[in-house]
């Protein structure tokens, strides 16, 4: 059906479905949110061990699998089909994103099987990178799970409860899934009061989106908060335990009614064009697909907005570095001159020693500066989402209108949302102690004679040192906003592709094609009838 009438973008709800029906693996509950919501957190709470490795930057960059097995073990699954037992104490170099940058080694997911989740036995619990982190690839690695989501547990920080983007993924769950979970995390930051408030504040943003309650569950790993852990294992976690088989079904029916809603709306195109005469499809075509719904017309629209908003990232990555020059510069002189104070060594070791700790120094602060200012560097990437989100969108609900206005069919509503990335770490580059090898000479240059000199002559070297790099860094900072952005754009450009071609394919039938097409939709609404009467 997909290659037949080139519905590409059902080809990802179809294989979630295929999925479910041939694997026997329980439930999938799979943990989804923003980066640093929590996840990987809560899922080794639940396991009762740090199995899954957390930090203060992103981390988790594999879909990681967690379930019920006699003893602890993992395996790797590779995206060229090889399975690999592996130690525990290997997995980050295979999930996490600074021993595996951009999935360099093919990792498909990874899987740990543990004891210590007998009592959840049935259910098996997914890791997802962090969305809207500063790696486009592992936000786009959530994305790409979405429509096999089975249960979905959706994270939302209580000291950022309930943003925008918590609200888009809830919308694109929901059409996955009908058993979605609000797992309200660090919920040990806020008091009795606060809590109430909080959870009142999420409960009315859910009830903007869809009309079925949510149910919201505060959690937090802090010891002391374990009546929220145990309330969230008996009122959630083991009532979906004890009924998977019945709960499978559930979800299993509820992406099948996606599916064929989703087949039946283009189905009803292609009918509705088939039966027009060559010259009034041609016209339909032209009334669908205008000058302003063609590829080159959106991609003109996209280009605009990568433009504008690369010049904007770079008029905000030079303000940022200029307003950290002069306290990097007075800070690393400080900590250099009780640095020497201490240090009793030859000229030879003192170079050694000095440009060892200039490189330490520099890359810490650096990046110390990086996770400061990530609101700013990132604000001209989120811009450029919000902007070229807003372009396909557009562009998605002209050709809805076209559609309905021309053929009287209303289009499945669908956000398109890119992924964003920010850089995260610098790359120093520390120039050697002395211009000429004079340090070799050190056995004829006593210390006691040239330490005054040695001193001021490195200290004289640093603010170059801090110019250099803050120089490398802003070059650093404003190739990784251009190319994420040119990212987002080539995201854009493709999703407006395939639906234009899924569009053109439909409009293109002809007369000859009705009785195929009937036959199909008869087919796929007998599917949708059984499953609305539960006799499927």
């Amino acid at each position: 059906m997909v290659g037949r009438w080139n519905l590409a973008s059902l080809a990802p709800q179809i294989e979630a479905c295929n999925e479910l029906i041939e694997e026997n693996n329980g439930i999938d509950v799979a943990v989804f949110g923003t980066f640093k919501s929590g996840k990987s957190s809560f899922l080794n709470s639940l396991a009762g061990a740090n199995l899954l490795p957390v930090g203060v930057v992103p981390v988790t960059a594999i879909i990681t699998r967690l379930r019920f097995a006699e003893s602890l073990q993992a395996s790797v699954k590779f995206l060229s089909g090889e399975n690999r037992r592996v130690p525990l104490d290997e997995i980050t170099a295979y999930i996490t994103e600074s021993k595996n940058p951009a999935n360099a080694k093919g990792v498909a997911d990874v899987l740990i099987q543990t004891p210590s989740l007998k009592m959840h036995a049935g259910l098996q619990f997914i890791d997802t990178p962090g969305l809207n982190s500063i790696f486009t690839h592992n936000s786009q690695t959530s994305r790409n799970w979405l429509p096999r989501v089975g249960a979905a547990l959706l994270a939302v920080s209580a000291d950022h409860p309930f943003s925008e983007q918590d609200a888009a993924l809830l919308k694109d769950l929901l059409r996955f899934t009908p058993r979605v979970i609000i797992l309200l995390t660090k919920a040990d930051l806020l008091n009795p009061e606060q809590m109430k408030e909080v959870k009142d504040f999420i409960a009315q943003q859910i009830n903007s989106i869809v009309t079925k309650p949510i149910p919201i569950f505060p959690f937090s790993i802090r010891d002391e908060l374990y009546p929220l852990r145990e309330s969230f294992q008996r009122d959630m976690l083991s009532p979906l335990t004890q009924s998977r088989i019945t709960e499978s079904e559930t979800i299993l029916r509820h992406k099948l009614k996606t599916l064929l809603t989703d087949a039946l709306m283009y189905f009803d195109i292609g009918l509705a064009a088939a039966e027009k005469d060559e010259s009034s499809r041609a016209n339909l075509r032209e009334q669908v697909l205008n000058r302003e719904n063609n590829s080159e017309a959106v991609r003109e629209e996209l280009r605009l907005i990568e433009r504008d908003c690369s010049g904007q990232a770079r008029s905000q990555v030079e303000e940022v570095v200029e307003r950290h020059h002069a306290r990097l510069r007075t800070e690393v002189l400080s900590e250099l001159r009780a640095q020497q104070a201490e240090w009793k060594l030859n000229l030879w070791k003192w170079s050694r020693a000095y440009e060892a700790w200039l490189q330490e120094v520099l890359t810490k602060k650096m990046l110390a500066l990086s996770k400061l200012e990530n609101h700013v560097l990132s604000a001209p990437l989120e811009s450029g989402e919000r902007r070229i989100a807003r372009a396909v969108d557009n562009f998605k609900n002209r050709l809805a209108a076209n559609v309905e206005h021309a053929l009287g069919i209303k289009m499945s509503e669908a956000e398109w949302r890119g992924q964003i990335k920010a850089p995260d770490r610098a790359d120093i580059s520390i120039s050697p102690a002395f211009d000429i090898h004079l340090d070799s000479l050190w056995f004829l240059l006593p210390m006691p004679l040239i330490k005054g000199w040695t001193r001021r002559h490195f200290l004289r070297k640093v603010p170059w040192e801090i110019e250099k790099n803050l120089s490398r860094l802003e070059t650093q900072w404003t190739e990784s906003i251009d190319a994420r952005i040119r990212d987002l754009k080539r995201q854009a450009e493709i999703h407006v592709e395939t639906e234009i071609k899924t569009i053109e394919c439909l409009l293109a039938q002809q007369l000859t094609q009705i009785p195929e097409f009937e036959q199909a939709k008869k087919e796929l609404v007998e599917l949708r009838r059984l499953l609305d009467s539960d006799n499927l």
